[in-house]
Formats: structure tokens, C-alpha cells, sequence
């Protein structure tokens, strides 16, 4: 951001210096920030709901990440509105701050878009299995990454000198603040129209109708949040020396597409809550609870003095249905042997004698 405008232009800054942006950046901060928390915890109840306890997966760390780094770029710049963001660069209170403050919020952006990127990705790559199309997912993957190590590296470096972000006495140039964030967003637009198109081929899927509708407003959505990225770029373009007022509406726009892409992510995630509220009746809703029992089956195989048992014992937790419908999958196999003795059958372990001996034989000691 600039903080250097010419002799005119700092005339018309201190003239009007009252003016303020303020109150509608915190406004967007707050808001989208309790937005972000419902959207996660939406997410996080679905997991519940789906394995009985809040069990993550790889897209759901990326989408916990792309928050962290979020909510750091939302305090940095609600925090940065004490020192000068919202205000004329003329009469900013703590130029230093402001911009190292500015800097970490462009920093933490690219990497919380960069975040919800990859947790599409991995989305992807657990739906689709076809090859040609995993391929295209870690193509666009590699892009993806190529992307977020030149926006932080240039966002954190875009001076000659580092100090000159919070030292302007310093001598040094920066990089073209509105030509650095044309390249970037443009590219970020490009990486958003390929992400998006892949979504409508899931719907060629052999899936319920329920799903399909998921897949559609998550298409719907996630073109909304594609929507608001080429809406920001002509604002990004546009902060020159001015910098700590010219960037207030793209910071608002910037808040409001990383909620709209977590959104987006998180809708297909959604389906246990759609489920139980809505859905396919009370049996669907029980569907995505999960039980705990233990389940044994007993194989018998019986002689006239012997008997062995196999016993096939499921696991103590299932994602089924509370009617045990389903198939289970275990390693719990137990052989248990019994051996009649005085009329009686008798367990019999393994240190034990051989089970087919007779009561006789086990008196005399005989094989």
C-alpha cells in the first residue's frame, strides 16, 4: 500500500481527514467472522453426526487451516483500523504498524484461499477415481501451490528492502502494488474456473437425487465465490498512494470471498445434518449415527466327544444403522475347543491336552 502521495494529494488527504472506513471494515470483520465459526461448526456436527465423534479427514484439516488463517487476516486488519487502515494515509496514526499489519493480512489471504483450494482438491480425489481426471486434480494442484508460494514470497518481499513495509525513512522500491494484484487475481480466477467446471461431471455419478442437489448448490456457491473474486479485481487494482483507504473495499470483498469459499466446501460435508432435518424421514436420519455394540458369531463343528467353536466377533463401533443391518469387517476370529469329560463339556485351552482325548485316555494319561 502507498503512503507517499504527492504534495496535492496530501492536501486533499488533510482536508479530509474526518472521513472514515472504519465502521464498515469492523462491521465485515465481525460478521464474517461469526460466519466463518457456524460455518465450521455446521461442519464439524456433520462429522459427529456421521461417525459419532468429530473424526477429521484430509479436506476437513485443510478447510480447519484455510480458518486459522483467515481469522488471522480478519484481527489483523480489524486491529490494523487503530493505527490507520480506514483512514486517509495523511493522517495515519502509526504508518509502521499499519503496514506490517496490511502485509500480514495479504499474506494470510492467499493462503486461506490457497487452503479451501486444496481441501476441493482433496475432496475431488476421494470422489473421483477415475485417472485422467485425478491427474487433471493434481495438475491443478500443482498450479495451485505455484500460485500460493509467489503471492506469499512476494507479498512478504515486495520491497528491496523488508524494512522499508514499516520503515519508509528507508531507501527502497517496491514492486507495482495494482499490476502485482492484476497478475494474482487474475490467475486466481483461473484457478477458480477450474475448479469449478469439475464439480457438474459428479453429477454423471451413480448417486441419490439428495446428492445430486448437494452438488448443485455447491456448484451454485462455489461460482457466487468465483463471482466475487473477478468483482474484487478491478477494487485490488485500484489502491495506489492512498493505500490504507483505497484497500478498505477490497479487504470487505477479500472477507466475504473466503467465507463464500468455505461455504461452498463445506455444503457437500452438510448431508448427515440435511439428513436428519430434512431428508429421507427418521430411517435416513439414523443412518448417519453410529452404534456400538459387539457382535458375535459362533461357527460349531461337533463330534461325539469333542466340539470347537469359532467365534466371529465385530468390532465395538459401526457406521450403520441401529438395526446392525450391513456388512461388518473384523480380524476378531477366536477358536474355542471344548472336550466332553465326565459328561460334561468341558473349554479347553491351548496348554491344555489335545480335546479328542478321550475321558479315559485323559485318567491313564494315553494318546
Amino acid at each position: 500500500m502507498g503512503f507517499e502521495p504527492p504534495e496535492q494529494e496530501l492536501k486533499w488527504q488533510l482536508e479530509h481527514g474526518d472521513e472514515t472506513q472504519i465502521p464498515g471494515l469492523i462491521a465485515a470483520c465481525a460478521l464474517t467472522a461469526i460466519a466463518s465459526v457456524i460455518i465450521l461448526g455446521l461442519r464439524f456436527l456433520s462429522l459427529r453426526l456421521l461417525h459419532g465423534r468429530i473424526h477429521l479427514e484430509a479436506d476437513d484439516w485443510l478447510v480447519l487451516i484455510a480458518w486459522l488463517c483467515f481469522i488471522t487476516l480478519n484481527i489483523s486488519w480489524a486491529a490494523g483500523t487503530r493505527y490507520g487502515i480506514g483512514r486517509h494515509a495523511a493522517v495515519a496514526t502509526n504508518v509502521s504498524v499499519t503496514q506490517s499489519l496490511a502485509v500480514v493480512g495479504e499474506a494470510t489471504y492467499i493462503l486461506a484461499i490457497a487452503f479451501i483450494k486444496f481441501s476441493v482438491l482433496a475432496l475431488y480425489l476421494k470422489t473421483f477415481s477415475a485417472k485422467r481426471c485425478r491427474y487433471f486434480i493434481w495438475a491443478v494442484g500443482i498450479i495451485v501451490m505455484g500460485w500460493t508460494m509467489s503471492g506469499v514470497v512476494v507479498a512478504i518481499f515486495q520491497c528491496t528492502s523488508v524494512r522499508y513495509i514499516w520503515q519508509p525513512d528507508v531507501e527502497g522500491n517496491c514492486v507495482d502494488f495494482g499490476l502485482r494484484n492484476l497478475i494474482s487475481g487474475v490467475l486466481n480466477v483461473m484457478i477458480n474456473i477450474l475448479i469449478v467446471v469439475v464439480i457438474p461431471f459428479a453429477w454423471s455419478l451413480h448417486i441419490t437425487k439428495q446428492k445430486k442437489w448437494l452438488i448443485l448448490v455447491t456448484f451454485v456457491t462455489g461460482t457466487s465465490a468465483c463471482i466475487i473474486s473477478v468483482v474484487r479485481l478491478p477494487y485490488s487494482i485500484q489502491v495506489g498512494n492512498d493505500g490504507p483507504w483505497d484497500a478498505v473495499p477490497t479487504f470487505i470483498i477479500s472477507l466475504i470471498e473466503i467465507v463464500m469459499s468455505m461455504l461452498a466446501i463445506s455444503i457437500p460435508a452438510y448431508r448427515p445434518i440435511f439428513e436428519h432435518a430434512f431428508g429421507g424421514g427418521r430411517r435416513d436420519s439414523r443412518s448417519a449415527r453410529a452404534c456400538r455394540y459387539k457382535e458375535t458369531m459362533h461357527i460349531g463343528l461337533s463330534g461325539e466327544d469333542a466340539r470347537t467353536h469359532v467365534n466371529v466377533t465385530s468390532p465395538g463401533t459401526h457406521n450403520m444403522r441401529c438395526d446392525h443391518g450391513g456388512i461388518s469387517v473384523t480380524k476378531n476370529i477366536e477358536l474355542v475347543r471344548h472336550a466332553k469329560k465326565s459328561g460334561n463339556w468341558v473349554r479347553v485351552t491351548d496348554d491344555e491336552e489335545h480335546p479328542c482325548k478321550s475321558p479315559e485316555q485323559d485318567k491313564t494319561g494315553g494318546s
